[in-house]
């Protein structure tokens, strides 16, 4: 259930369906955050928990977890972060929200750049050393991130669906 409301939450924003549910893929836990802190009134902090949980017929624990357990950035220290630029052109040459991608950005930095490489990955000659230089990330993140894409990327393909359409 949580699954989709985050896929739906970030539909609303433009993003295509394929492309919200591959995001997903790097993790749950700072995308529900995301949404928990728009929902969560700040004075009843439980109360708006639990409330949450019986809506979303979840277990209040994962909520609190993923409330408690991610931390969130501010967008100057985003924006501070080596590899940013890279980043954020690569999301918005590919999906043109930026206020979208820089509200993400500050609950779920690191999932959103492996999105980020993924979609270099695919779309580039899939050069590891310029994409590590770019991102500044280690070459074991690229070949996993890679990997995990071409994979996808084949099952999708097989199946006669085009992975980001």
């Amino acid at each position: 259930m949580i699954r989709k409301l985050l896929s739906r939450r970030l539909i609303e924003y433009g993003m295509p369906e394929q492309l919200a549910e591959r995001l997903l893929v790097y993790g749950e836990a700072p995308f529900i955050k995301y949404l928990v802190c728009e929902y969560v009134d700040e004075i009843n902090v439980y109360n708006s928990i639990d409330a949450l949980a019986a809506t979303f017929s979840v277990a209040a624990s994962k909520i609190r977890n993923a409330y408690y357990g991610s931390h969130t950035k501010t967008t100057d220290e985003v924006r501070g972060t080596a590899g940013y630029k890279k980043v954020i052109s690569t999301l918005v040459e590919s999906y043109p929200n930026r206020e979208m991608w820089d509200e993400l950005l500050r609950y779920a930095f690191n999932n959103v750049r492996r999105f980020a490489i993924e979609l270099e990955v695919l779309k580039s000659d899939g050069n590891v050393e310029r994409i590590c230089d770019e991102f500044c990330v280690s070459k074991s993140l690229v070949y996993k991130v890679r990997r995990n894409a071409s994979k996808r990327f084949i099952e999708t393909a097989s199946n006669g669906i085009e992975p980001y359409e």
